[in-house]
């Protein structure tokens, strides 16, 4: 049976990424799921066009185009539009110590929204892949390709982004500075959001080189 689910109080991260506010029970309307994590509830929705009232942040789901990933023990829940994911693979996604990070995020709201939009390109650049997160360096890295890696930075209030080639080799950049990390790496560092489109290419540009 479908169900329409409204909810009230929904910010828009990104165009395929929306935050919201509920309660376990409401989340269990969408789709029930055994998985319980520490953190928010993640939720991948395939639809063409997200039924949102940006004016009245307002966000309407039908329950027979979503598919719960998570459900966490805070109100904070994620929808993430994955309109080109077929069915056999949306539990794929978000595997790993990807759904740690969206909760380490959790800690530094000045910089949530740039971490989740970081993740989200990298899990469309690479739908079967996962962070790994490492305790001593407290780095989560993309595995199995390592096209990049991400710190949070609670200092700075900044992401510190590794990325495959050295800054000879991408393109020229305004907003990042891109510094030698070691061997064949590069690295820069992400606070601000107008940096974000040149820190998706330079991302994208290492995806490629591998």
């Amino acid at each position: 049976m479908d169900i329409k689910i409204g909810l009230p109080n929904t910010d828009i991260i990104d165009e395929s990424v929306y935050k919201s506010k509920a309660e376990h029970d409401d989340v269990e309307k969408i789709g029930s799921c055994k998985n319980r994590v520490h953190g928010p509830s993640i939720v991948f929705v395939t639809e063409e066009n997200p039924q949102y009232n940006a004016d009245q942040r307002y966000l309407e789901i039908s329950s027979k185009n979503a598919t719960v990933i998570c459900i966490g023990d805070t109100q904070e829940i994620y929808f993430f539009y994955y309109k080109e994911l077929s069915a056999e693979n949306k539990c794929d996604v978000f595997k790993g110590d990807d759904k740690r990070f969206i909760n380490d995020l959790q800690r530094l709201p000045e910089i949530e929204s740039l971490g989740i939009k970081i993740l989200n390109f990298v899990r469309k650049l690479a739908p079967q892949g996962q962070l790994h997160y490492y305790e001593g360096s407290q780095i989560y890295v993309e595995k199995p390709r390592r096209f990049c890696a991400i710190k949070i930075q609670p200092r700075d209030r900044s992401l510190a982004i590794t990325v495959k080639g050295l800054p000879s080799v991408f393109k020229d950049t305004k907003k990042i500075e891109l510094k030698e990390a070691w061997r064949s790496f590069s690295r820069f560092k992400l606070s601000e959001e107008n940096q974000l489109e040149e820190a998706f290419e330079v991302i994208s540009q290492s995806n490629v080189k591998l």
